[in-house]
């Protein structure tokens, strides 16, 4: 056993390791995976070393699920689920996404595009709730196009009021509609239509009002016809669901820094605030199941080919080694092309990637939120997936992918 001291308090961690080799078909009950392929993965011990040495900088818990075609899935994680009562963190633990959601609502949205219901060039208005289109701005200009690869010119919501309220509680008891009246109808617009790149959640909120709009259903019903059941996800949910996310005992606990080595539990504020942003966030899965999408999406089994081109078809600057297309990130890394997203929450963090050329996917999620930079959400921000694409494609560790 390992013991971790968090540089406040004294807190113990617990390592653990466990592997999941096959789909579920009923929701985590007892939180165990079969052990079968890791003692035969070539990499198995510098993936553990990873996880391992990132726990003991101060990350409380990660997990990860690996593919490739050589050796199949190793599925391993480190450090604690709960800081409070010491609980191992497990391959069976559910995350919050955060913005890896766009990449299912894309998903989404493009496939009703596929199938005729929608078009790109729609104006957005056509398809909102008219209290909605009214209140926010140019919505008889902006097309789905624009929501998807973030040229809508709209408002970042997250705004300086709307951390301090949901920092001090001041949701709790707020509804969507008294949420959209506080936050998001009658403010200011970044640019014109089409104009300039700007990401922002809300275009992706408005993604998710608009399929259901068209379906008549609500967002995790349609993401369960689409995507979850027909790949046998059994343990993906979407924020609108019953039982999300009060029933998820396989939670893992959210934890934030504000600052250094001070980790602090936002667990409540986490599971209330996301119903507000549905469709940019939302999504929760274990680390399995987030891999086991981006990799059917990959490989053209969610959308066709021609749908997937169309997703991946455009680059718009996001940052030094990123650029944007149709709700997904492309990334080049060590000459190797990817695609997928990131998600940086109050108190999750994640991201997964697939590889085209090569079949590989990979999908690391962490309990402590990237949204206020520190020492750990830094690490995690690059220095992580950096050294687990180096083992993967090179055998070896370290954060240079050149």
């Amino acid at each position: 056993m390992k013991k971790i001291i968090f540089h406040t308090g004294l807190i113990l961690s617990i390592l653990i390791l466990n592997s999941c080799t096959e789909i579920t078909t009923e929701p985590v009950s007892d939180c165990t995976f079969i052990d079968l392929n890791d003692v035969n993965n070539p990499n198995k011990d510098l993936y553990q070393e990873i996880l391992d040495e990132y726990v003991d900088m101060g990350i409380p818990g990660i997990s990860v699920a690996i593919y490739t075609p050589e050796d199949g899935w190793w599925v391993g994680c480190s450090g604690l689920a709960r800081i409070e009562d010491e609980t191992d963190l497990e391959s069976c633990h559910l995350f919050h996404s955060a913005s890896i959601a766009k990449t299912y609502t894309a998903t989404m949205v493009l496939h009703l595009i596929e199938e005729g219901t929608l078009n790109l060039e729609d104006p957005i208005k056509d398809y909102l709730p008219e209290k909605m289109a009214n209140q926010i701005k140019n919505t008889d200009e902006i097309t789905i196009h624009q929501l998807l690869n973030h040229t809508s010119g709209l408002w970042y919501f997250r705004d300086y009021q709307w951390r301090y309220d949901s920092y001090n509680e001041q949701m709790e008891n707020s509804t969507v509609e008294s949420f959209y009246e506080s936050y998001v109808y009658g403010k200011p617009v970044f640019s014109a239509p089409g104009e300039q790149f700007n990401y922002t959640d809300l275009n992706f909120v408005l993604l998710a009002k608009i399929i259901e709009a068209v379906t008549g259903e609500s967002v995790d019903e349609y993401m369960t016809e689409l995507i979850s059941e027909p790949l046998g996800l059994a343990n993906t949910f979407i924020g609108s669901a019953n039982d999300y996310p009060d029933e998820m005992i396989y939670l893992a606990n959210a934890y934030w820094e504000f600052y250094k080595g001070q980790i602090q539990n936002c667990t409540e504020i986490q599971n209330e605030n996301a119903p507000f942003s549905i469709g940019a966030t939302g999504v929760i899965a274990t680390p399995y199941e987030y891999a086991r999408f981006i990799q059917e999406l990959g490989r053209g089994n969610i959308l066709t080919t021609a749908t997937l081109d169309i997703m991946l078809a455009e680059d718009h600057e996001f940052n030094e080694i990123a650029t944007y297309s149709l709700g997904v990130l492309k990334w080049n890394l060590g000459d190797r092309l990817s695609f997928g997203h990131f998600g940086k929450g109050r108190g999750h963090s994640g991201i997964f990637l697939y590889f085209p050329e090569e079949d590989v996917c990979l999908a690391i999620l962490c309990n402590i939120g990237s949204r206020y930079s520190s020492d750990n959400t830094r690490r995690f921000g690059f220095d992580v997936p950096a050294e687990f694409v180096n083992v993967i494609f090179n055998g070896k560790r370290g954060t240079d992918l050149n």
